[in-house]
This record gives structure tokens, sequence and C-alpha cells, in this order.
């Protein structure tokens, strides 16, 4: 009984959209159990004391409360700056590092970990989410409980930018690495799944920016700027003199603002989405699963655009599936893009976009998701492409409807003839006959014949 309340409590803060209620929750369950242990170490109720601490030790690892006491003068004492930010607190720090170590820790030891997509190791994780906690408390005084929009945005594009060394890989590792993490402790309960997929789509709209940022080097810290100097000058970090004199040197040379004007080492280009995702293409859960990481539109902006009315048949779960598909598309076609022939101009995000774009406005303006796509609805879409198009733009498309065809037809969404007709439909080609019907050989019964022989078949009995 008494675990059913505290679960209630859980439930209750987790359903809670203020962004103080994980805080409140850790305090009033803090109250709340030292008092239960109180009437145990008592004997006022029946349960004995040990009995009651293993119980609330497996309950606060379950729902991700264990950690130090979080006391309670954060929430009474006036804040002391203009930023009207609660004063930071030691322990409340050393309780969001205690639990996200556990948390890192259980997903390493877990088949989720060895199922990750994104290539990143275990130490260069564990560095991106602790060092997203803590900033994100120092700066914003906001728990992994309890982040906001603001506090990752202003984490990811500015203590990340200015302060890391992290390559331009490790950079586009770092939506997707985080994603599947917070996917797995939602899976665990530690996070409620709205406030975690909130998360990963915050984490991935300030992807871009964060990875913008980090190539142009106007936008590094000193102590990035100093590491990335040290480290192409070949520098043994752990000779100490030789970085003291490498110190000196800079200073003479007029200090941090020298390092400006000098021309850091290139880092090799990577293509924006790891290779190692040619593996999933044989499994579409996990696929599906990681191609949300690549949505250019986590806000929904398309469910606002021009589109039928409800009474008209437009359904909103309709276009969100539609979408979803579309950016799974994308994703598939640009892996494969060797494969269905487009061309080496195209960018992997500009390549997602169009797809997206171009599934969403089929939905949205003629109500056929991808499965009711025909010849008709592209033959409307190629005229208005050849019309009101440039033909630069025009010629572009169609390479890129084939591919996307050529995708959908290998994921069972379009059929045989779908896959044969559609793209001639688009390009204002001829119609090709697909499975044509085959000549019919031996006697052939008249309809007239059949109801004769009916009929004789009744008479019989």
């Amino acid at each position: 009984m008494i675990l059913r309340g505290l679960t209630q409590l859980v439930e209750n803060a987790d359903a809670d959209p203020d962004n103080d209620a994980q805080a409140i929750l850790i305090l009033t369950y803090d109250i709340v159990s030292a008092y239960l242990r109180c009437l145990a170490a008592n004997q006022i109720i029946t349960i004995g004391f040990d009995d009651l601490e293993t119980a609330l030790i497996n309950f606060e690892t379950q729902h991700g409360l264990q950690g130090t006491v979080m006391a309670p003068d954060m929430f009474f004492k006036t804040p002391k700056n203009n930023d009207d930010l609660p004063e930071w607190r030691a322990y409340v720090a050393q309780n969001i590092n205690s639990y996200t170590n556990d948390w890192l820790q259980a997903y390493f030891e877990s088949p989720a970990w060895q199922h990750q997509t994104t290539g990143i190791t275990s130490d260069l994780l564990t560095f991106i989410f602790t060092t997203l906690a803590e900033k994100a408390y120092d700066s914003y005084r906001k728990t992994p409980k309890s982040w906001t929009k603001k506090a990752i945005t202003g984490v990811l594009t500015g203590y990340f930018v200015s302060n890391t060394d992290l390559t331009k890989k490790e950079c586009q590792q770092v939506a997707p690495a985080l994603s599947e993490f917070l996917t797995f402790v939602a899976s665990q309960g530690w996070l409620n799944e709205k406030r975690a997929s909130d998360y990963q789509r915050f984490i991935t709209a300030a992807a871009p920016a964060m990875i913008a940022k980090a190539g142009d080097q106007k936008n590094a810290g000193p102590a990035k700027l100093v590491s990335a100097a040290l480290k192409a000058a070949n520098v043994d970090l752990k000779d100490e003199a030789a970085v003291q004199r490498f110190i000196k040197q800079i200073n003479d040379n007029g200090g941090i603002d020298s390092l400006y004007d000098d021309d850091l080492p290139a880092e090799a280009d990577d293509t924006d989405i790891p290779d190692n995702l040619m593996d999933l293409l044989a499994q579409p859960q996990q696929m599906a699963a990681v191609a949300t990481t690549y949505d250019p539109d986590p806000d929904q902006d398309y469910l606002r655009d021009a589109h039928h009315s409800v009474s008209e048949g437009w359904r909103e779960a309709k276009a969100i599936k539609t979408h979803a598909l579309a950016v799974e598309t994308g994703l598939r076609l640009w892996l494969q893009r060797q494969e269905y022939n487009i061309s080496k101009g195209w960018e992997s995000t500009d390549l997602i976009i169009a797809v997206v774009d171009f599934m969403d406005v089929l939905y949205a303006q003629n109500l056929v998701m991808p499965s009711q796509w025909s010849v008709s609805v592209f033959n409307e879409i190629g005229h208005w492409f050849r019309n009101e198009q440039s033909a630069d733009d025009y010629q572009k498309m169609q390479p890129l409807i084939a591919g996307i065809v050529g995708v959908l037809r290998t994921t069972e969404i379009l059929t045989k003839k779908q896959a044969g007709q559609l793209p001639a439909a688009f390009n204002g080609e001829p119609i090709p006959v697909i499975d044509k019907p085959k000549k019919v050989t031996g006697k052939v019964m008249s309809m007239k014949q059949a109801r004769k022989l009916l009929k004789n078949k009744k008479r019989r009995r």
C-alpha cells in the first residue's frame, strides 16, 4: 500500500508540465520516506525497518530517485542573481552526477547499447551526457528531470561550441546518440516518455546550429583554442614544462587573440549521416526509430501548412504517419543514393527535406498516403512542376521522384505496378503496361453455356 501511494506521487509528477515538478517530487519523497523510516524504526507500523529499507531502495532505483537527500531550503531562499535563478547547490549537482552515472552504466550493460546505431564510444557518450547535465544545472538550474528547450539549446549551441573539442564527426553523433540513450532511459521508467520525447526533439532541433557554429573557429573559447593549438603543435600534454613553454609562446605572440588568426588543422570531411546506418536498411523498426533523429521538422510545422479541411477528409494522424514515412524514405534514399543515381550535388539535409516536402504536400493537397499514389496524381504534380518551376528544378526532381518510388517499392509500400508507372506519369511519358493479362488458352465457356450447365446440375440433384 505504501509503494502504491509513492508510485502515485511519481506518476503525478511525471504528468505535471511544470518544470519544477520533478524537484518537488524529490523533496516530497525525501520527507515521506524519512517519516516512514522513523515509523518503522519505532515500530509504529508493522513493517520491519530492514524490509522497508529494501523496498524503498528498490523503488528509488526503479524511478530514478536515488541519490543524496534534497534539502528543502533550495525552494525557499530568495534568488541572489540577476537571472532569478535559485542558488547553486553542491548537493543537487552531486545528486545529478550520481543518478546520471547510474543511467549511463545501466545503458552500457544493456542490449540496447549493443544495438546502438551511431558507433559512438561509451567514453564519448559519457562525456556528452554528463557535460550536458552539468552545464544545464550550472547555467540554467535545470536537472535532467526538468530540462527545458532553452537549457538544452543553450548548452549545445553555447558551451559545446565554445569549450569542447569535439570533432565534426563527433558533433554529428551527439543528437542521434543522445536520442537513443534517452529512449533507453524512458524505457526504464527513469524519465516520463513524453518528457524524453520532448528532450529528443529539442536536441535534434539544436544539433544543426551546434554543428555549424562548431565549424567556425571564431566561436571557440580560449580553452578550446589553446587545446587545438597544443594538438596542432604536437605538444605532449603530459609534459608540463612543454605545455608551459607553449603557453608562454602564445602570450609573447599577443595572447589568445593571436590564435584567432592562425589556421587550425582542417578536419577530414565526413558525410552528415554515419555510414554504419546501412546495416539498418533491412531492419524496418530500428530504421524508423533512428530516422526520427533526422526529422527536418520536429516541431510539426507541416501540420499548420495549407491543407484540406477535416470535413474534406484531411486527418492529422494520417499526416503524421505520412511525414514519419517521408523522413525514413529520405534517409534510406540518402544511404542508397548511388544505387538510385542521385546527383552528388545533393547534401543529405537538402535531400531529406526535398523528399519530406514532396510527400507532405501530396497528402496535404491530394489526401493520398503513399500506398494510395496513382498515375493521375503524379500526372497532375508533374504537370505543375513543368509549368510552374524552372526547367532545372524539374529535371532535378525527376531522379528524386524515381528514387522515392524505388525506395517505397523495396519497403513494399508501393506495388510493382505503381513503381513502374508513377515516375513515367511524373515525367509526362507514356504509361507502361505492367503485369499485362496473360492470353487464355484452351476451351473458353460463354456465360450462356455456364448458366445452362449450372441449371442442368441443379436438376440432377
